[in-house]
């Protein structure tokens, strides 16, 4: 691969060469290339979270300074003062981050000023507790992970538009703390059921996707056509079938499966032809 050909070119879309925020970013993104700065490195070795920091310093008095040294990633959400203050969120939490001339290199102010709220960075510094009581990281360096070139809906209305969330998925995620905890439960609900059923002898297994009979529920299966086999195949509406297969033949008396099951039917936010079921015999 020839050294010009290390970054691809960036996919274009309908309207982008007319998006001013878009030409920005992608400029900065051209200015960080040009200082040798890769904008998408693999990796970044984090410490700590902004949770594990806040709980490990929460009886830091306002104005302290520390000697620990952390390194910590996220996306920055707000810049105040020209980059100046920067609040970082990540998975568990915010922090925020103080940049100043004091603490970081020339090479690292002219990074900063190419900084925009939505990028991905990593930060290494010094904790302390401002004398207003917020626990920061006194920046020492810093380190692009992703230059994102779209910016994020406004602060504060968020992403009201209901058809953009569930099309943008990923989007609603970034903005809105609810979507991202109601997954985080699903998560737990799951694996508090999976833990209920295994601690009383049931044996999770796992059954076709692909079924030579729609059976199981009375719903619209989706068809496909297997080509080696040059039949036509359904995609699961339940797996009933196949889990009674595997008690009668002997496997366990007691079987259970958490997986996909697909109906050609309605669409609507309460109903998905894509959903996930636990059914247990």
């Amino acid at each position: 691969m020839a050294a010009d050909d290390s970054i691809n070119p960036l996919p274009r879309n309908v309207g982008d060469d007319d998006d001013p925020f878009r030409r920005v970013r992608l400029e900065k993104l051209a200015a960080l290339q040009s200082l040798g700065i890769d904008p998408y490195p693999v990796s970044f070795a984090r410490t700590a979270e902004a949770a594990e920091l806040e709980t490990r310093h929460a009886d830091l008095p306002a104005g302290t300074e520390t000697e620990e040294r952390v390194r910590v990633a996220g996306r920055i959400r707000a810049m105040r003062n020209s980059g100046m203050f920067i609040d970082l969120h990540d998975a568990s939490g915010k922090i925020q981050i103080f940049c100043h001339k004091d603490h970081l290199p020339a090479a690292q102010l002219a990074l900063l000023r190419l900084l925009d709220i939505g990028d991905l960075i990593g930060v290494e510094g010094l904790i302390r507790r401002t004398p207003r009581g917020e626990l920061t990281v006194n920046a020492t360096a810093l380190t692009v992970l992703a230059k994102s070139l779209r910016p994020l809906p406004e602060k504060y209305h968020g992403l009201a538009d209901i058809e953009l969330r569930y099309r943008q998925r990923y989007l609603d995620l970034i903005m809105n703390p609810q979507s991202r905890e109601t997954l985080r439960r699903r998560s737990r609900i799951v694996a508090a059921m999976r833990s209920f059923l295994l601690a009383r002898g049931y044996l999770e297994v796992e059954t076709p996707m692909l079924h030579t009979i729609p059976g199981g529920a009375a719903a619209k299966p989706f068809i496909t056509h297997h080509n080696a086999l040059d039949i036509e195949l359904f995609l699961r509406i339940a797996p009933e079938l196949h889990l009674k297969r595997l008690v009668v033949g002997g496997l366990s008396d007691k079987v259970f499966e958490i997986n996909r099951c697909f109906r050609n039917e309605g669409l609507s936010p309460r109903h998905n032809p894509e959903f996930t079921s636990l059914e247990l015999y």
